[in-house]
Order: structure tokens, then sequence, then C-alpha cells
């Protein structure tokens, strides 16, 4: 495999991993907003579109992302070198965290 095809893994799974990031952190803003549970998660929906406003679908987005982020760094990382191994490093270590984070969150 070339070094631009590893290049390219890697910054897609950085590009992955954003989306469960930018996910997490709109729930964490819409939790500041609410009192409640019901409007947290009123304010939480009135930000997303309505295909993703059903039960877990953002769930199951960010799992994917996270998984497939995880797999991409993994293979980037087992034949890359230089600065890209250390970004591989950080991609796989906050994707395995929001990984399990979200996998808890479904129980």
């Amino acid at each position: 495999m070339s070094s631009k095809r590893n290049i390219i893994m890697g910054y897609l799974a950085l590009v992955l991993l954003l989306i469960p990031m930018w996910i997490m952190g709109l729930w964490i803003y819409a939790a500041e907003q609410g009192n409640t549970q019901a409007e947290r998660v009123a304010i939480f929906h009135e930000y997303l579109p309505t295909l993703l406003r059903g039960y877990n679908v953002t769930s199951l987005i960010s799992v994917t992302c996270c998984f497939l982020a995880i797999v991409l760094s993994a293979v980037s990382f087992s034949r890359g070198s230089g600065a890209g191994r250390i970004v591989n490093i950080v991609v796989m270590i906050i994707g395995s965290l929001l990984f399990l984070l979200n996998l808890f969150g479904m129980m």
C-alpha cells in the first residue's frame, strides 16, 4: 500500500471521528440549556434534521463512525510512519472511548 493511501486513510479516520465528536458536543450544549431531560432532548432534536430524530439513530451513526475511524486508523497506523502514527494513535484512543461511551449509552 502506498504512503499516499495511508495518509488519505488517516485523514478519513480523523474526519469520521469528527462526526461523533460533533454529536457529543451538541448533546453537551443541549444538556446545559435545558432544565429537565425532556427539554434537553427537545433542544437536541431541534438542531438535527428530521431523519436523525429517531430513537438511537444518532447513537448508531456515532458507533458506526467510531468503529470505521478505529479500523481505518489501525490500518493506516500499521503501515505508516512519523507524525501520522501519532495522529492515528490519538484517533484510535478517542475513537475507542467514544465508541464505548455510545455503547453504554445505548443500554
